[in-house]
């Protein structure tokens, strides 16, 4: 990284400069604690806080319900008035979550989080737009084996004030309404599995539309997520929809199912939920026709034999090949990537990602990393234990810098340095500046990772790290390789 950005970077993590505007001076006269934004949509209407501006509940696209449900998501058009955007919209219906009450099929929504100190909430627009440098954009896309999860759970507000970077969190459509394959979908002509993915993509959009009013750079997107929110990230590095739509890529946990399921045993589960849910008839109108209810009753547990959908398909439009023949064959949208897993994580983690890394590392800038700290649970450095370090998440006390935090002292400088890592990443494609120990490149030949434990990071190539795991040679998966998950 230059010596320029890594001032700008310095200066934007020690420091932030809060600019408070008085009341008389605020957008639309409304008072110092709410901002109003035009979108192309029309006006949204956020809440100023301490340090971040925020809007909740945009909604992106068209609701997914009736004769829209398993269809592509649709442009939302525009509303009327201001949108009161001081809430989180629902969250979409899951099958292994038994409290429904807000949850709705009516769900795509997604969040902005907005550093204070861009000025927002000044009066003048042209404050925001010429006198602060255009800010990077991190989108989170959250895990849940793609049958949970919702935007509301994972609060950014740690990443944009340690970097200064805008933040969006998505909600998308999981479980069966979201990756359901059926002949019928198929014969309507539209994009028919994976929808869950397609609506990441229109959310994608809607930011590369309208970031910029908020202070973000349109031009400079990263997509980062978690488990299921990792392996969609690796579905848009390799989907030709998802191209020209980011700049980066960070997978935290995601390269575990890397060969996909083809859309004939994709469309066998579906067929075999039509029988269960009430519609023997196989048409799209009878599944249409049941209610939220009767689809999520019917729609069994992901990952097993009675699983009405896989977590990802080959659908030839959206993924048109496994990840992992993608991925090797370099076919794949070329960007910066920032890839690891976590060290108490099964084989099929740890393993996945190095073979990912190995094919990227031949093409594109990749960071490979292994998180560490013994400390992140009861039983160490398990699956999703290090997204606390990065993010507030619900029913977790929020990241701290020496303040109340589930962390350990001795493990909140790797919370900071992760943080930085991430959001200078995001700055540059390059998670390396002069507040953070280096980071170098990873190879496609030798095992080498940076090694994230207390009290701070540092590359190891000695950690053997595929013997460690007991890797195959050759990588876990193949575009051959039956699956079974």
């Amino acid at each position: 990284m230059n010596i320029q950005l890594s001032a700008v970077l310095a200066a934007s993590v020690i420091a932030l400069s809060i600019l408070v505007a008085p009341a008389a001076q605020c957008a639309n006269g409304i008072g110092p604690d709410k901002v109003v934004v035009s979108t192309d949509n029309g006006p949204v209407r956020g809440t100023v806080g301490s340090t971040t501006i925020t809007f909740l509940g945009i909604p992106f696209a068209q609701p997914p319900v009736g004769e829209l449900r398993w269809r592509p998501p649709e442009p939302y058009g525009r509303w009327h008035g201001i949108l009161e955007a001081n809430e989180f919209g629902p969250h979409c219906p899951q099958p292994l979550t038994s409290d429904q009450s807000n949850s709705s099929e009516d769900c795509l929504f997604l969040n902005v989080y907005v550093p204070r100190d861009l000025g927002l909430e000044s009066n003048s627009a042209s404050a925001l737009h010429s006198s602060h440098v255009r800010r990077p954009v991190m989108v989170w896309i959250y895990g849940g084996a793609n049958a949970n999860g919702a935007s509301e759970f994972y609060d950014p507000t740690p990443l944009v004030e340690t970097g200064g970077v805008v933040a969006v969190t998505v909600n998308y459509r999981v479980g069966p309404f979201g990756f359901l394959a059926h002949p019928a979908l198929e014969a309507e002509g539209h994009p028919a599995v994976n929808y869950g993915v397609m609506d990441q993509q229109a959310a994608l959009r809607w930011v590369r539309n309208n970031i910029d009013k908020f202070g973000g750079d349109q031009n400079n997107v990263t997509i980062f997520g978690e488990s299921a929110g990792g392996l969609n990230v690796t579905t848009h590095l390799v989907s030709p929809l998802s191209a020209g739509l980011f700049d980066r890529a960070i997978i935290e946990s995601g390269a575990y199912a890397l060969a996909t399921p083809t859309l004939a045993s994709s469309q066998a589960k579906g067929i075999a939920f039509a029988n269960r849910v009430g519609c023997p008839d196989q048409t799209a109108s009878c599944l249409r026709s049941k209610t939220t209810a009767e689809v999520l009753a019917s729609a069994g547990n992901v990952n097993t034999p009675g699983s009405a959908y896989n977590q990802s398909t080959v659908d030839g439009q959206v993924l048109p090949e496994p990840q992992v023949s993608a991925l090797a064959a370099g076919r794949f949208n070329r960007v910066p990537v920032l890839q690891g897993a976590n060290s108490m994580e099964s084989n099929v983690f740890g393993c996945g990602a190095r073979q990912s890394n190995q094919s990227l590392a031949e093409v594109v800038p990749t960071y490979a990393y292994e998180f560490g700290d013994v400390s992140a649970s009861a039983t160490g450095a398990q699956h999703g234990s290090e997204i606390k370090y990065l993010l507030n998440v619900a029913g977790v006390a929020p990241v701290a810098d020496g303040g109340p935090s589930t962390l350990p002292p001795a493990s909140q400088p790797l919370s900071l340095a992760m943080r930085r890592y991430w959001t200078t990443f995001a700055w540059s494609g390059d998670p390396n500046s002069i507040i953070v120990p280096p980071w170098p490149l990873a190879s496609p030949f030798f095992d080498s990772v940076q090694s994230l434990t207390p009290p701070l990071p540092h590359f190891d190539t000695t950690l053997a790290y595929g013997a460690r795991h007991n890797c195959p040679a050759g990588g876990i998966f193949s575009a051959s390789a039956p699956v079974n998950y």
